[in-house]
């Protein structure tokens, strides 16, 4: 995962790769490490909804809780719109007015790009992730699972801990398919922890 960072306060261009399982900022006070890591911290453990209309055919399909794929051309349109997200929320990232965050971040912009290696990491990596969505439709666990070399998402519900047939509402497979990209194009690095000396 390619992060790059170009105009945000003192820092004219960054690149990150958050493959790493640990990133080190260091370098004298004032030059920018603060807000680097917490926009990284941001991009990372923060779960937005965005809204990428390919996950609402893909969430039509799937219904009925079969499968779907991690396409490659939707993980660059999802990373887009993360990106312009997080590009419309620093005001929310370093807690000022959004007229504060227009006066000092103006020109800044935040974009995450993955590269041959990660789409080969994704395919490669065997993945699942459980989710309760309380709010909509507490009465399902959802485990979302792929196997290594694949890209096919298989969705279970399970009800009290046991297996049980189940069928999605749009709604909530669309909601399911947002949390599960954003798993994937992070993993194995799903969360941040942000450390300051």
């Amino acid at each position: 995962m390619k992060f790059v960072v170009e105009n945000l306060g003192i820092i004219n261009s960054a690149s990150l790769d958050l493959r790493k399982p640990v990133v080190v900022l260091c370098g004298p006070n004032s030059t920018g490490k603060t807000y680097l890591s917490y926009v990284v911290n941001f991009v990372m453990s923060d779960d937005p909804t965005i809204d990428v209309p390919a996950f609402k055919q893909l969430a039509h399909q799937s219904k009925t809780g079969d499968a779907f794929i991690l396409d490659k051309t939707i993980m660059d349109v999802y990373l887009n719109r993360l990106s312009d997200y997080v590009n419309h929320n620093l005001d929310v990232i370093f807690g000022i007015s959004k007229e504060e965050s227009k006066r000092l971040f103006a020109n800044s912009k935040i974009t995450l790009s993955l590269d041959e290696e990660d789409y080969n990491r994704i395919k490669e990596t065997p993945l699942t992730m459980q989710l309760q969505l309380r709010a909509v439709a507490a009465k399902y666990m959802y485990q979302l699972s792929k196997t290594a070399d694949s890209l096919q998402v298989k969705i279970d519900f399970f009800s009290d801990g046991v297996a049980v047939k189940g069928e999605l509402t749009e709604d909530v497979a669309n909601l399911l398919m947002q949390r599960f990209f954003h798993f994937a194009v992070f993993a194995p690095f799903t969360r941040s922890h942000m450390f300051t000396v």
